[in-house]
């Protein structure tokens, strides 16, 4: 398995895989990725081994205001035909609250929700398989290197989980799901591993 994605164009930025627009297809193929995603207490990641690096990386690409990375897991099944649908709402200055719900996909305004949680796929690259209300946050101001050296550092680092998890599948249609970028809206770099969520304030 590999963490390269693939030939593309010399100005290709591979920050805009998180910038896709949602379409039925991919809502269909979210429901695939998250049912075969590992439950959140099987997942043997020591999450300080990767803490550090991964949110250094998050801030040498100027991505802290609005990516995270978190170890794929799930909390329950999805319904065939479903998808999760989170949104954000304010309470005050300072706290932000976000609601998830499990939504039939031919209730979902496709135009209206965006990608937040993305799994990578070998020979896909990053998918979505959480959606929000909403759109998706600016990414300009992203390093084109970030989603590489994220990919590149899980890969190495988290094979043998990925193995583990590709073995369990065993029809091999969902396998090489080891990395994705999360969406924050409180402005806040977030990584999490494991089961549990870290939030890494800016300046620690």
């Amino acid at each position: 398995m590999s963490g390269d994605l693939g030939s593309r164009p010399a100005d290709y930025d591979p920050s805009s895989c998180l910038e896709q627009s949602v379409t039925k297809e991919v809502l269909h193929n979210s429901y695939n990725i998250y049912n075969n995603l590992p439950a959140e207490t099987s997942l043997p990641i020591d999450e300080q081994e990767h803490l550090v690096y991964l949110s250094q990386v998050i801030r040498d690409s100027k991505a802290s205001n609005a990516i995270g990375v978190i170890a794929l897991h799930q909390h329950e099944t999805l319904l065939p035909n479903h998808s999760f649908v989170g949104n954000t709402e304010q309470l005050d200055d300072e706290r932000y609250a976000y609601y998830i719900q499990k939504s039939a996909n031919e209730r979902i305004n496709i135009d209206k929700v965006c990608g937040y949680k993305f799994a990578y796929v070998e020979g896909k690259g990053l998918c979505p398989f959480e959606f929000r209300q909403g759109q998706m946050p600016d990414l300009s101001g992203v390093d084109k290197t970030f989603v590489p050296r994220i990919v590149q550092y899980l890969v190495k680092n988290l094979q043998e989980q990925n193995d583990r998890v590709s073995d369990a599948l065993g029809d091999g249609t969902s396998s090489d799901r080891i990395v994705v970028a999360e969406k924050p809206d409180d402005g806040n770099d977030r990584v999490a591993l494991g089961s549990s969520n870290k939030n890494i304030w800016p300046g620690d």
